[in-house]
């Protein structure tokens, strides 16, 4: 019988139980921030992930499809979050000169500002981990892009950033890119 790592009794006798309970204990905290920062905005946490995405990603990359796979949600429930964005004048769409149904999103000016405000959501974990022995901080990363290689390999994370066949993946499972 395989162990469950919510059972207590098999949570005390099994490392991997633990580390699976920390990273979920990491991903609430995560969450947390984020919906402190939503509340502050008055955007909902998929609305600031969204505007901080095309912030630091190419613009080939802003596409609903594209963000729906990134960010693991419909495309329904993008379109309404894209949609919100855009009454707000944080977003404007790029539509493709060949397809007009395609279209491309960009930060407004309104949405650039709103970005600075944004962007330091996360740091109180950042500033945390900043903390930590840098070697430590490389083996860490090194296993964390492991469990993600697995995820992905097995269809739970639809977009994997570090892949093993990239020309900037070195053998210490580091990007170079």
């Amino acid at each position: 019988m395989s162990h469950s790592v919510f059972r207590l009794d098999d949570y005390d006798k099994h490392i991997s139980s633990k580390i699976v309970m920390a990273l979920a204990r990491v991903s609430q905290s995560f969450k947390q921030l984020l919906w402190e920062k939503a509340k502050i905005t008055g955007l909902s946490p998929i609305q600031i992930q969204i505007l901080l995405f095309l912030e630091h990603h190419h613009t080939s990359l802003a596409t609903v499809s594209y963000l729906a796979k990134e960010l693991t949600v419909t495309k329904a429930t993008l379109s309404d979050a894209v949609k919100a964005l855009h009454q707000k004048k944080l977003v404007r769409k790029k539509y493709n000169q060949t397809d007009r149904r395609s279209y491309q999103l960009i930060l407004t000016g309104k949405g650039k500002t709103l970005v600075l405000e944004l962007d330091n959501f996360a740091d109180p974990i950042k500033d945390i981990v900043a903390t930590k022995n840098e070697s430590d901080l490389y083996f860490f990363y090194k296993t964390l892009n492991s469990l993600l290689a697995g995820l992905h390999d097995n269809q739970i994370l639809q977009v994997q950033r570090s892949c093993s066949s990239c020309s900037y993946f070195d053998s210490n499972s580091y990007c170079k890119l």
